[in-house]
């Protein structure tokens, strides 16, 4: 196979999963949306706390999405596959490279709203509630047979969630100096 066969078949294979994936993103939004509404009617009967009530909409609305979009859309395989060997994804560098990034960007909002969520919580804590989630999500794909249960998956979605985390960490830091600059 000459390189540019390679490069044809890596774009062929991306644009199958991608249209895959856009094809459930509005499903995906039904579904935490419904999942936010009946978070939010359950947290007004027993929560007067308005910051801690949106925390857990938006946290379990999130999480909803994400369970949606990697198990709930995903046909049933035929068979169980488990990948341990991290960035080993065939394809070559590039295909790596993109699966690595979009699992590592698809849990970022997760580390945000964790971090909103657990505020005096460190990093080292949010990050292993976010490896939680998604060991479950891993986990989830392998029993259902939807998807390949991957360590790269888990290691990516965790460094999102720790950059998720500073990036929260650091607009609380940025607000907290103007409100203080204003005083």
């Amino acid at each position: 196979m000459t390189e540019r066969q390679v490069f044809e078949a890596i774009c062929r294979q991306m644009y199958v999963s991608v249209g895959g994936m856009m094809k459930a993103v509005p499903m995906a939004i039904a579904f935490a949306l419904f999942s936010a509404g009946i978070t939010y009617v359950i947290m007004s009967i027993c929560c007067a706390n308005y910051k801690k009530k949106m925390n857990l909409v938006f946290g379990i609305s999130y999480i909803a999405f994400l369970i949606h979009m990697t198990i709930i859309s995903r046909i049933t395989m035929k068979h169980i596959e488990i990948d341990i060997i991290p960035f080993n994804t065939p394809g070559g560098w590039y295909l790596v490279l993109i699966y690595a990034l979009a699992n590592c960007i698809v849990f970022v909002p997760l580390g945000i709203i964790l971090t909103n969520m657990f505020t005096m919580k460190k990093i080292k804590e949010i990050s292993l509630y976010g490896m939680t989630v998604s060991i479950f999500i891993e986990l989830a794909q392998l029993l259902s047979k939807r998807g390949v249960c991957q360590l790269e998956d888990v290691i990516m979605n965790t460094l999102g969630v720790a950059i998720g985390c500073i990036i929260y960490r650091i607009m609380e830091n940025k607000k907290r100096g103007k409100h203080e600059s204003t005083e």
